[in-house]
């Protein structure tokens, strides 16, 4: 479900950055929002393996929702602020580490 949702909303903004790229015709900016947008989904479809840790879910998933709005708000108003789309790395450095530390190490 999460997947389909992901995936319907990818292909959402894909036509609006190609139709803002054919009304600019500014490749830079085009392919610079399918970079965003690419790494964004690799956060999203992390959500699998954080799901572990139900807390830590709960923050990936609220962070990882702001990451999006970031994007979004990147295609329609040129702005972006890295801090917040890139929030979502604290809880995936932050599943590691427990992984690191937490993790049952057989003899």
């Amino acid at each position: 479900m999460i997947r389909a949702v992901v995936a319907a909303v990818f292909l959402a903004v894909l036509g609006v950055i190609y139709f803002q790229y054919r009304r600019d015709k500014n490749l830079k900016e085009a392919l610079f929002s399918i970079v965003l947008i690419s790494v964004c989904m690799g956060f999203s479809l992390f959500s699998v393996y954080i799901y572990v840790y139900k807390p830590l879910f709960v923050f990936h998933v609220v962070f990882t929702i702001f990451s999006w709005m970031e994007i979004f708000k990147y295609i329609f108003s040129r702005k972006i602020r890295f801090w917040i789309f890139l929030s979502p790395l604290i809880t995936i450095s932050l599943f590691f580490i427990a992984g690191y530390f937490f993790a049952k190490i057989e003899p």
